[in-house]
């Protein structure tokens, strides 16, 4: 009994290891020849997302929780590596979530959220708010913040402009989760 023990132990210290040695391998070699990119998207993005204010952040980070960095990860993945395949695609995917948070703080992760947020005419939070409302971010409602993040998560579905019944459907649901969450 003793033996099987000690043989699952070494097994799973085993996998383990070739895990971390994976990721490590993973990391030197297909994400880190992406983080200069990935800074000057960042250094290059709109002031209004680089640094969101706090009612965006807040609700973002409440309402959209890990989601956040899955988005990121998708839409970083398809500005600078383009993968092809499907099996591709979600391999790099569920690597760069899982590495995101390893190289960038929350902050920096809400602003590439709000720098790749899409509206009906185009991506960023900032020109979302400046498109439907005509205020700046800092100026926004939670109500309209809702909106904008309502609209993000399908441009097309919530439009207001076609669908305006829909937007508002889905933004009260948001907006109960919202009030639901701790």
């Amino acid at each position: 009994m003793r033996k099987i023990i000690k043989f699952l132990a070494i097994l799973i210290a085993s996998v383990f290891a070739a895990f971390i040695l994976f990721i490590g391998f993973y990391e030197v070699h297909d994400f880190r020849p992406c983080l200069s990119r990935m800074s000057s998207i960042y250094q290059s993005m709109a002031s209004e997302d680089k640094e969101p204010p706090q009612n965006v952040r807040h609700f973002v980070g409440k309402v959209e929780g890990k989601k956040v960095d899955s988005f990121v990860a998708m839409r970083l993945l398809g500005e600078i590596k383009h993968p092809q395949r499907t099996a591709s695609w979600h391999y790099h995917e569920v690597m760069w979530e899982f590495l995101l948070p390893l190289h960038f703080t929350k902050a920096e992760r809400t602003a590439f959220y709000c720098h790749y947020l899409p509206y009906e005419h185009g991506l960023g939070f900032s020109e979302a708010s400046q498109f439907y409302f005509e205020k700046q971010p800092d100026e926004l409602s939670l109500e309209e913040v809702a909106a904008i993040v309502t609209i993000g998560r399908s441009p097309g579905t919530n439009s207001p402009s076609r669908h305006p019944d829909r937007l508002q459907a889905a933004k009260k649901q948001l907006l109960n989760a919202y009030e639901s969450l701790p």
